[in-house]
């Protein structure tokens, strides 16, 4: 039998440690030597879960727990908060993101600042969700491109988004729509992005950056209370 949640990545990105693990197939569940790597803590959480849930809470798991490894923390259990958000040590943020056969956690000191990450799987099919998850300054820019680079980039934007939403969760404790950012895309370094907050919190700076792992999109946030 392979190594189970074998770590695929484990690397420093702009905004934090960011680990992903491979996720093994649901059919295949989660073996008991991936269960002991986990804090008593979390192998409880884990043990009344099934399926896809259980595999890809697992994995996220120890993806953050890998990265906490990696920045010297020895964690206690990393268990998640009112909405599902995780929860770390004093001192750490961290997000999570999974899709069928991967997880990621990105992992930080708070000092300087909330992270999220995303991960994204592209698909040939494209999606008509432009004018839910862009604002009209975004949608104009992506109409702007060739017809076939439609998808990507809005699949890069929604992504970003996703991201952003996560790294501001701390600080608002609420849900944020997709119109609440406006991302001007740069995919060779940090994306400019402009926040319009419906609750009028802050002020907050945000950064975000798209990066990828093969050919699966993955998205990295920074948001900064602002003094």
């Amino acid at each position: 039998m392979s190594e189970p949640f074998k770590t695929l990545v484990r690397d420093a990105y702009p905004f934090g440690v960011l680990v992903a693990v491979e996720l093994p197939d649901v059919r295949e569940g989660v073996h008991e030597e991936a269960l002991r790597q986990l804090h008593p803590g979390e192998r409880a959480v884990a043990e009344h879960m099934h399926g896809h849930r259980q595999v890809s809470w697992v994995g996220g798991r120890l993806a953050i727990r890998r990265a906490l490894k990696i920045l010297g923390q020895k964690s206690p259990a990393v268990i998640g908060g009112p909405h599902g958000e995780p929860v770390l040590p004093g001192g750490f943020t961290g997000s999570i993101s999974h899709k069928k056969d991967m997880a990621i956690a990105l992992v930080a000191r708070a000092v300087n600042g909330t992270v999220g990450v995303d991960l994204e799987i592209p698909s040939s099919t494209p999606r008509n969700v432009g004018e839910k998850v862009l604002r009209a300054e975004e949608l104009e820019w992506v109409n702007s491109l060739p017809q076939e680079r439609h998808w990507p980039a809005t699949l890069v934007l929604f992504s970003m988004k996703e991201a952003i939403y996560k790294a501001l969760f701390p600080h608002v404790k609420r849900y944020v729509g997709f119109h609440e950012a406006s991302v001007k895309l740069d995919v060779n370094g940090p994306s400019e992005v402009t926040l319009f907050l419906e609750g009028d919190e802050g002020p907050f700076s945000a950064e975000a950056r798209v990066h990828w792992i093969g050919d699966r999109v993955v998205s990295t946030a920074r948001v900064l209370r602002a003094k």
